[in-house]
């Protein structure tokens, strides 16, 4: 899960504040995977916890394929900058 993966990459302090925020999420659409690999290198530029997540291929997505990237925890006007083109899925 592309919120756990994050989580485990940020640090004790926004841990801390995530968990006791309720454990926001929001699920936005990429175009694309080179979008989503974009969004990473950006998030991880700007120094808030990112991960890439790649498919297990036990359905119909092919082993290895990108499928979504977690951000995060961050503020919501951190997150904003990075994604604030993206749509709702």
């Amino acid at each position: 899960d592309a919120a756990v993966a994050a989580f485990l990459e940020a640090a004790p302090k926004a841990k801390s504040a995530w968990l006791s925020a309720g454990m926001p999420k929001v699920v936005l659409k990429a175009a694309n995977e080179a979008a989503l690999q974009e969004l990473h290198a950006k998030a991880q530029s700007a120094g808030m916890p990112a991960a890439l997540i790649q498919d297990a291929g036990r359905t119909v997505v092919p082993a290895g394929t990108v499928t979504c990237v977690g951000i995060g925890p961050a503020t919501a006007a951190e997150v904003e900058l990075l994604t604030g083109e993206l749509k709702l899925l």
